[in-house]
């Protein structure tokens, strides 16, 4: 994990900034995603908010898939794949929880995926609470 994550890591900066995630992004094929989707998938890394992802997030997100799927062999380039597409998975739900929201035609809560990520990670997401919240 630490030998990919500083090969990701261009700048030797000991994190990935948005920039370089993109650049793995675009090289497992997703260079189609728009600016909302990459900061998503950023957002996602990023567990203390601090606009970079440091190794122990890093670690975090694929140790943790690698022991989902103990047995299988599987590069790390998959391993991060898997992981990168979980996460769009998630924002594409989002989305469409926000889009749900704005055709009931409901305007308070979270405007887009990201902020709705946020919400979540400070255990506010669209369960209960977040129905109560946004009505």
């Amino acid at each position: 994990i630490k030998q990919f994550f500083k090969k990701v890591d261009t700048d030797n900066s000991d994190s990935i900034s948005k920039e370089e995630l993109r650049v793995v992004l675009n090289s497992l094929g997703k260079e189609k995603l728009d600016e909302d989707d990459i900061d998503y998938v950023f957002r996602s890394f990023d567990r203390n908010n601090d606009g970079s992802i440091q190794i122990q997030e890093f670690y975090f997100l694929i140790a943790k898939e690698r022991l989902d799927a103990e047995g299988s062999a599987r590069t790390m380039q998959q391993v991060l794949e898997t992981v990168i597409c979980r996460a769009l998975e998630k924002c594409v739900e989002h989305k469409q929880q926000i889009q749900d929201r704005k055709t009931e035609g409901k305007k308070k809560g979270p405007k887009t995926a990201v902020e709705l990520l946020e919400l979540e990670s400070k255990g506010q997401g669209c369960g209960a609470g977040c129905k109560q919240m946004c009505g």
